[in-house]
């Protein structure tokens, strides 16, 4: 992100701490708790006209809600979901809806706001005696001009 950029972490455990390692850029860490749920802080987030939302992690129906939401009123959006590969991001995201919603609007609407999954790999190396991370699988996701959802 460029410097001059506002981001917005939201957390439900402050542990992205980039507003301490990066005090001289405006960044504002919010967290989540039983009185500020993920809307209604995302909602509070946005009134605050961000570049950037950090979401920590998507793991609920709400989470994927909000998600979604911002995604589609234009500000960028950076988050975790688990997932087993990074072309299965929207169908985990479906998932995590406990199939509240038409599949095909939901999958359309993630493909087209969503536009690159990356499958990080986390492992023990016996070699280098620490835990690594590899990238595994990169890919974009995209609504074609016949409305079909894809990815590459």
């Amino acid at each position: 992100t460029k410097n001059e950029e506002k981001i917005i972490s939201i957390e439900d455990t402050l542990e992205l701490h980039l507003d301490k390692i990066f005090p001289q850029r405006d960044i504002v860490a919010m967290k989540t708790n039983n009185i500020a749920s993920y809307t209604e802080a995302l909602v509070a987030c946005m009134r605050q006209n961000p570049i950037w939302i950090l979401p920590a992690e998507v793991r609920s129906a709400e989470a994927v809600t909000a998600v979604r939401n911002s995604i589609s009123s234009g500000h960028n959006i950076l988050s975790t979901i688990h997932s087993d590969k990074a072309s299965n991001i929207p169908m985990r995201m479906y998932s995590l809806m406990e199939g509240s919603q038409d599949i095909d609007q939901f999958l359309k609407s993630i493909h087209r706001y969503v536009q690159i999954g990356i499958y990080v790999k986390g492992y023990f190396s016996k070699v280098l005696n620490r835990f690594q991370r590899e990238i595994v699988e990169v890919c974009e996701f995209y609504v074609d001009s016949n409305n079909n959802t894809g990815f590459t």
